[in-house]
């Protein structure tokens, strides 16, 4: 699963020192609340490329096959954690989008009629 965020140029001195490593860190200690982290192989978190109008930092998670089950509430999961990042550190975001990845072949229709968010099932860690 692949996550871009778009950051404004204003912030680059931050960035290059700061921003990934407080990204990361604050993206692994939201995930650690929720029981589908386990699922998580590797975070990469980086800069992609430089824009216009801002830097698109790149937020790669690779996940587990047991994980594709639940995929569209785990990237809604990582859009949120990623978007509580730019406000906890006032951050000014410019675009957030995630892109999807080749695991559509692995949703069938009944996979999406059948499809339950894992907080509704209480698979979160949080109270």
């Amino acid at each position: 699963m692949e996550i871009t965020l778009q950051i404004s140029y204003k912030h680059r001195d931050e960035l290059l020192n700061q921003v990934i490593k407080k990204l990361k860190l604050f993206i692994e200690y939201q995930l650690s609340n929720l029981l589908f982290a386990k699922h998580i192989l590797d975070l990469l978190i980086d800069i992609n490329n430089l824009n216009n109008h801002a830097i698109d930092i790149i937020v790669l998670a690779q996940m587990q096959p047991i994980a594709a089950e639940n995929y569209l509430a785990i990237k809604r999961h990582l859009n949120k954690i990623c978007l509580q990042a730019t406000n906890e550190y006032r951050w000014e975001i410019k675009q957030l989008h995630a892109i999807e990845q080749t695991y559509a072949s692995l949703y069938t229709t009944k996979t999406f009629r059948n499809f339950t968010d894992p907080m509704d099932k209480g698979l979160s860690n949080e109270a």
